[in-house]
């Protein structure tokens, strides 16, 4: 084995290995159906409502919301999984009330929401925070599964299967 060939295709692949994460900040992980429950309990989604999710995944909790009454919108970076959640959503008869959008949500235009749901990192809350802060109308409820917003102060929260969600709502003036 020749170090000089051996050492640049070992950093090659970790160069490409980490962009391919900085392209998929969060992996779907499923939430279970009785935590999306509790998310649109707690965010007090009603049929006034525009729900977005953001790295919606298999559509679970946009269609739980549009069953609830709500608009709901997905926005979700894996082509596959937004053709699951329109196949979910047709499925479920509530095709007409929710959109699914193929993006990276930290491109998204999200000011349409009354009611933001997420489950992401909170490295990736982080980053999506100041986002959220200027896009989002005063009054709009932020509901984070397990994971908490930094420098944001949560107005509730509760405890689903032994995980924390976290209610926010976005004040009339940015945070401090």
């Amino acid at each position: 084995m020749n170090p000089r060939r051996t050492i640049p295709a070992v950093l090659a692949v970790l160069l490409l290995s980490s962009l391919t994460l900085a392209q998929q900040d969060v992996p779907f992980l499923e939430s279970p159906d009785s935590v999306v429950e509790a998310m649109l309990e707690l965010g007090q989604v009603s049929d006034e409502d525009v729900v977005f999710d953001l790295g919606s995944g298999d559509g679970r909790i946009v269609i739980a919301a549009a069953r609830a009454g709500a608009r709901g919108v997905g926005i979700e970076i894996e082509a596959d999984l937004v053709e699951l959640s329109r196949t979910n959503a047709t499925e479920a008869g509530v095709a007409e009330r929710v959109e699914f959008i193929e993006q990276d949500f930290f491109e998204s235009d999200v000011s349409e929401a009354t009611v933001l749901m997420m489950y992401l990192w909170p490295q990736v809350n982080r980053r999506l925070a100041p986002m959220l802060v200027e896009q989002l109308a005063p009054g709009t409820r932020v509901v984070s599964h397990r994971y908490k917003i930094q420098g944001w102060r949560e107005e509730r929260r509760i405890k689903v299967e032994g995980r924390p969600i976290y209610l926010y709502i976005v004040p009339d003036s940015p945070f401090r």
